[in-house]
């Protein structure tokens, strides 16, 4: 499961998703992805006890479809 998808689902670790936003990855598209997903709070700013707002979910949900995409291409 991507780290992204455990998130949407409020599984994993208490520091799990801080984890995952604040180190770098050796490929620079994934590194990028981190980025966005570590500015969303800004961008989509939240409501109360949330991370981010709808909107902000939605931008996660596209890049897990993209991911996934991404991974059944390679497969093939």
């Amino acid at each position: 499961m991507i780290e992204i998808e455990k998130f949407l689902a409020g599984e994993g670790g208490a520091y799990d998703w801080d984890d995952f936003t604040t180190l770098s990855i050796d490929d620079p598209e994934l590194d990028a992805l981190l980025i966005v997903c570590a500015g969303l709070p800004r961008l989509y700013p939240p409501s109360a006890g949330q991370y981010c707002n709808d909107e902000g979910l939605d931008m996660l949900r596209q890049i897990v479809c993209r991911l996934l995409q991404e991974i059944k291409n390679s497969d093939q």
